[in-house]
């Protein structure tokens, strides 16, 4: 059990640590929903006080159309890493990570203001709302510190990438840990209508033997670690995507909506609408 928890706190502390160099907050999208298992739900979204005032505010959309559209589409014109700077004036560092040439995870690291030295090498014009002052009281990042964020950003992405790949091993390896791989089997089938007996049957078990294995290895009965596991994925994709409810239900592993809100409360203390409204930077 100590090993398991010491493996789900792997990509918070790694997190942790490129916040700790750089001073600034990390924002993770996480394209594979694997780390749904080790980070708060608040992780997958930009949760900064400005980027909240500009998202709610009457061009809050942009950002939307930023992180998650644009980002996504030219990932592959900027592996390394680029300085970008939103609708705004807020300035952030944005990492691609790719699996091959499939994109897995989107990292974002600010926001902050430019140092003089640094405008020369990212000379992206302010808007109208940056030069109103939105962004004046955010420190500013000289051109050596935002190399250093870079490349912080990199060796977290790569950090990140081993910990996604760890999670994705195949599962009928024998020395995996037993909580590793019922937690590694239910975020695999999560989204079809998995059962008990489905998981005893890839264990090796009888479904009652298998029903008290889950409780002790994971500290919580099946069906609750499935429901968390699905509304933890449905929180990521409300926070990053623009599917609705209802696809969201369905990708969750949902055929019926009501169902689908009923545990979504249960796990997140709101339905999907008014959790979004609340925690949607």
């Amino acid at each position: 059990m100590k090993r398991e928890k010491s493996a789900e706190k792997r990509a918070e502390t790694a997190i942790a640590l490129t916040e700790s160099i750089t001073g600034l907050r990390v924002t993770v999208h996480d394209l594979t929903h694997t780390l749904w298992h080790d980070l708060p739900a608040d992780r997958f979204g930009h949760t900064h006080p400005l980027c909240s005032l500009v998202k709610t505010g009457p061009h809050g959309a942009r950002c939307i159309e930023l992180e998650v559209d644009g980002v996504r589409r030219d990932a592959a014109r900027f592996r390394n890493g680029r300085v970008h700077r939103c609708h705004a004036g807020l300035t952030e560092v944005c990492v691609p990570v790719f699996d091959r040439d499939r994109l897995i995870v989107v990292l974002f690291l600010g926001p902050f203001r430019l140092g003089a030295d640094a405008r020369a090498d990212w000379p992206q014009p302010a808007s109208r709302a940056a030069a109103a002052g939105v962004a004046g009281s955010l420190a500013a990042r000289s051109r050596d510190e935002l190399d250093r964020a870079l490349e912080a950003l990199r060796q977290l992405g790569a950090r990140l990438k081993e910990i996604i790949a760890e999670q994705n091993l195949d599962l009928a390896i024998s020395d995996v840990d037993r909580a590793l791989r019922i937690r590694r089997y239910i975020g695999a089938h999560y989204h079809h209508p998995v059962t008990v007996a489905d998981l005893a049957a890839d264990l090796g078990l009888s479904p009652d033997r298998a029903r008290h294995v889950v409780r002790e290895a994971c500290g919580e009965n099946f069906r609750r670690l499935l429901e968390r596991t699905r509304m933890n994925a449905a929180a990521a994709l409300l926070l990053n995507s623009r599917l609705p409810v209802s696809e969201i239900a369905e990708r969750c592993g949902y055929t019926n909506s009501a169902a689908f809100a009923r545990g979504f409360s249960r796990v997140h203390g709101a339905s999907p609408r008014a959790w979004w409204a609340g925690a949607r930077p």
